[in-house]
């Protein structure tokens, strides 16, 4: 099942709904919130799925997902209505995270991760932060992350789609490529 095109369309009206509304920023809280329980409880993800289980049950529990004792805005809870109605459960989560990038377009934020094989210094985080800042004249989401496969070095991604890979491990494969392609050559 291919689950772009429905997921665009329903977060771009979100979005612009949000907007429109001056309710994006908590919209985006709510939907970071369900995007991250759809996507480490798969239980969660089979319920709201299953064609048997009715609407109200499935808005309660992405509500309690979502916001605990409390109720989730009026908004959250109108988009989550239309998806359901809509019989689009499958495609909430890429609803969700398509809204989160929408978001962060709107709003000129760029996620940045910075994996590296041991932690760095705060220091060193806030200067790489400060110097992505002045350099694409955005705001900056910072995750770091420890991968100790890289070896050493440093893989920097921005928004998912770009990546600048420093890292000791791929510099290796580099060098292994070159010795192996230089040694067929050779015979």
């Amino acid at each position: 099942m291919h689950l772009g095109s429905p997921s665009i369309r329903y977060a771009k009206a979100f979005i612009e709904y949000a907007i429109e509304r001056n309710t994006e920023n908590i919209l985006y809280e709510e939907f970071s919130i369900l995007a991250y329980f759809l996507k480490t409880n798969r239980d969660l993800r089979e319920i709201l799925e299953n064609p048997l289980i009715a609407k109200d049950k499935k808005l309660k529990l992405i509500d309690i997902a979502v916001a605990g004792d409390d109720s989730p805005s009026e908004d959250f809870i109108r988009c989550m209505h239309l998806v359901l109605n809509k019989k689009r459960e499958p495609y909430l989560l890429s609803i969700s995270l398509m809204y989160l990038d929408l978001y962060r377009q709107y709003k000129n934020i760029v996620l940045v991760k910075i994996i590296t094989a041991i932690s760095i210094r705060s220091e060193i985080v806030e200067k790489i932060r400060h110097l992505l800042i002045n350099e694409l004249e955005a705001q900056i989401m910072m995750e770091q992350i420890v991968e100790p496969s890289i070896q050493g070095g440093f893989i920097l991604d921005l928004n998912n789609n770009y990546r600048f890979d420093a890292s000791v491990s791929t510099q290796l494969k580099k060098i292994r490529k070159q010795l192996i392609e230089s040694n067929t050559k050779i015979v």
